[in-house]
């Protein structure tokens, strides 16, 4: 497990300060950073990785200090940008980075097989300043994404890949969950984070708004159910439902019910609409969307 306890940060030009009192990222988990732009999500992945030194705090892994870890290269980066170096090939960033993680050489047919799951075989002898940002975005997913580290730090991962390089991310991020790793994942792309992410990690000015399970949000699901009618009496039953009538003599009315998202409430309304004399033809049931959340934590403007 990741750990941080008391942790604080300031940029002495910026101004900006980051605070965190306790945050815990579990093992085969996905956690996701959420926030807007300089809330420190960016921030906060550079702590972890050693980048920045903490004013005060504390990071550990398994019981162990982060540098621990990151000395053993049992970390994974993956920040929103291009090694500095990026005139160098593509082949001579793989055999590095390994290199410096393993302190072996990798052979041939591993580099081989590495660069034709991430669809960089013919990219290997160019250089990362001479690829399109899809193809850099693959080749740098290749170099940290490449071993067994037991913690993953993906800062925007998903930008600029193609849908094909997006399914394939999704299939490594699970591979990482049912091995065990602490996956952190920080992203704009929402919808995206909903298909991977076990929790969310609200960041807000520098520091924690809310920490979010995904079985949090089916619990504050709603149910949409389409109707023959809607009478004054569910309107009483239900003043926060959302009715929308379509037009025609035989149209239905789609109602949607901020209730739980539960087989047994479900069933609950249901039984409470036949019992008004309405028929229920279609239910549906979704978790709260993640988007939702955002929009309560985060202040517009």
């Amino acid at each position: 497990m990741l750990v941080l306890d008391d942790l604080a940060f300031c940029y002495s030009r910026k101004g900006f300060g980051l605070s965190v009192d306790s945050l815990s990222f579990p093992r085969g988990k996905v956690s996701a950073l959420v926030g807007p732009n300089g809330a420190g999500k960016t921030t906060l992945f550079h702590l972890l990785a050693g980048l920045l030194v903490p004013s005060r705090g504390k990071i550990t892994f398994d019981g162990q200090p982060m540098e621990a870890v990151t000395r053993a290269g049992r970390l994974a980066l993956c920040l929103d940008s291009y090694p500095p170096d990026s005139r160098r090939t593509v082949e001579s960033w793989l055999r590095s980075i390994n290199q410096s993680r393993s302190g072996t050489s990798v052979d041939l047919s591993t580099l081989a097989a590495r660069a034709q799951r991430f669809g960089i075989e013919s990219l290997l002898g160019r250089s990362l300043a001479s690829l399109s940002r899809g193809q850099g975005r693959r080749a740098v997913l290749a170099m940290v994404l490449c071993d067994d580290a037991d913690c993953v730090l993906l800062d925007e991962p998903a930008s600029w890949l193609d849908p094909d390089g997006i399914v394939l991310l999704r299939e490594i991020i699970e591979e990482m969950r049912a091995r065990g790793a602490v996956v952190v994942i920080s992203s704009h792309l929402l919808g995206e984070l909903e298909k991977v992410a076990d929790r969310y990690v609200f960041f807000v000015g520098g520091g924690v708004a809310r920490v979010v399970e995904n079985a949090d949000l089916q619990r504050e699901g709603r149910l949409r159910l389409a109707l023959s009618a809607w009478p004054e009496e569910a309107t009483v039953r239900w003043p926060n439902a959302i009715v929308e009538r379509a037009s025609g003599p035989d149209a239905r009315v789609v109602v949607t019910l901020p209730t739980g998202a539960s087989d047994g409430e479900t069933a609950a309304v249901v039984k409470e609409l036949v019992g008004l004399g309405i028929c229920v033809y279609e239910v549906g049931v979704r978790g709260r969307a993640l988007e939702e959340v955002f929009d309560e934590l985060v202040p517009r403007g």
